[in-house]
């Protein structure tokens, strides 16, 4: 089974816009982290009860 790759084929997406959507919603995320874990400051509204 010693089979010479002879074509690849890698899809990304084009259209500009799924790549602002997707970095708008990583943006979201990270801001969140930073603000609740490392400054402490809640994210949200509804807060959960520690355990």
């Amino acid at each position: 089974m010693n089979e010479q790759v002879i074509f690849r084929e890698v899809q990304w997406p084009r259209q500009i816009w799924i790549w602002v959507l997707i970095l708008f919603i990583a943006a979201i995320n990270w801001f969140g982290f930073i603000q609740q874990i490392l400054l402490g400051i809640p994210f949200g509204n509804k807060l959960q009860m520690s355990i």
